[in-house]
């Protein structure tokens, strides 16, 4: 069991450095919408308003970023 627990550890932290690195990766208004959405988890019109961004242009930033980190 415990080392059951430490592979699930391990994983987990492997596709956490993982995410960040595709993070990094990303353009930085796609980055910072993800960023919003996904690890804050407000909502497209929320991103738009504290961004004072369009909220279509919000919606293009998360799809984009979302389907360049799956890519």
């Amino acid at each position: 069991e415990r080392s059951e627990d430490i592979a699930g550890s391990i994983d987990r932290m492997t596709r956490a450095d993982r995410a960040r690195a595709i993070l990094r990766d990303l353009p930085a208004a796609q980055r910072r919408m993800l960023e919003l959405s996904l690890l804050e988890g407000k909502t497209h019109d929320e991103i738009a308003r504290e961004t004072d961004t369009p909220l279509g242009t919000v919606k293009s930033h998360i799809r984009r970023g979302l389907k360049r980190a799956r890519d």
